[in-house]
């Protein structure tokens, strides 16, 4: 009996303390220094959230940065002008060592080889005529005025109304190099002034070549730099031009041309519409038009009194 009486006190004495307890708790929840440390709680883990998401902000920030840093099409909107078709080319790079030798190597590039078919071709592929559509909007971005470029006319090409006439730049100037390349094989290539109407035109071409591999060769501006060395019999040191260089993917540029160029046989066919404006004749050139005028005229008399 004793024992089931200490066991009932017990079990009252544990029930009141525990009462107690939770009274002392819930007066402790409510103390100012309890509120303070749940506040500061609160406060420390709404810190750490917007730590986080500033880490977070600044990954992104560094990650597109870094993208952009080294992504070919974000470096070449940096080094050249705009172009529309910056974003659907391949512009990547790669590594190479320009054949820098006085004498060709085994196997020359088109550039060192003599006159034959199989270079030829290639020379005649680089600088046709291929043209690519762009916008008016891309054309103001080029800096001109859609209302003197030339325009495909739906009517014949079928492009939409709004396909202006463009060509890329690289291949202008490959065409001048290879104008100066036939000047060295007249034998093969023909007499230059004998291939035009006015013969006089030809130097004007002439100088127009170098004046724009020129301008571009300044332009660019190559800061690579070439070694010199010791050569036999050779008084003084010789440069060694074989340089490394960074090329971008000129024929992965010929394979997109060629795929989205307009048709050449249409452009062959296709005549200058009525009622569009005109940019005017260079006087240089209505003036050589007079003098071949007058030369013609004046071998005819001559020509009619022998």
């Amino acid at each position: 009996m004793k024992f089931l009486e200490s066991r009932s006190y017990a079990s009252i004495a544990d029930s009141d303390q525990s009462e107690e307890s939770e009274e002392i708790d819930e007066k402790i929840r409510f103390l100012p220094w309890t509120r303070l440390k749940t506040t500061t709680t609160s406060r420390f883990i709404c810190l750490v959230s917007i730590i986080n998401i500033l880490v977070f902000i600044l990954s992104i920030s560094l990650f597109w940065s870094s993208k952009q840093r080294y992504d070919p099409q974000e470096l070449a909107k940096k080094v050249f002008h705009y172009s529309p078709i910056i974003d659907r080319i391949d512009l990547s790079v790669h590594e190479a060592q320009i054949n820098g030798t006085l004498f060709p190597p085994r196997e020359p590039s088109i550039g060192r080889q003599l006159p034959n078919t199989e270079a030829d071709k290639i020379w005649a592929e680089i600088e046709l005529t291929r043209t690519i559509p762009i916008t008016a909007d891309e054309v103001r971005k080029l800096g001109k005025d859609p209302a003197t470029v030339a325009k495909f006319e739906d009517s014949f090409w079928h492009l939409g109304p709004d396909a202006y006439m463009a060509q890329i730049d690289v291949f202008h100037q490959l065409h001048c190099l290879n104008s100066l390349r036939k000047l060295a094989y007249p034998e093969i290539y023909g007499e230059p002034n004998t291939s035009t109407t006015f013969p006089e035109l030809f130097l004007v071409h002439h100088n127009h070549c170098i004046d724009i591999l020129m301008q571009h060769i300044m332009c660019q501006a190559s800061p690579e730099m070439y070694t010199m060395q010791w050569v036999e019999t050779q008084t003084y040191p010789f440069p060694d031009f074989s340089i490394n260089k960074k090329c971008k993917n000129f024929w992965g540029l010929v394979d997109w041309r060629k795929e989205n160029g307009v048709d050449t046989d249409m452009w062959l066919k296709m005549r200058k519409p009525d009622g569009i404006e005109e940019v005017p004749l260079p006087p240089e050139f209505i003036e050589m038009k007079k003098n071949s005028h007058r030369k013609d005229n004046e071998e005819m008399h001559d020509h009619h009194h022998n």
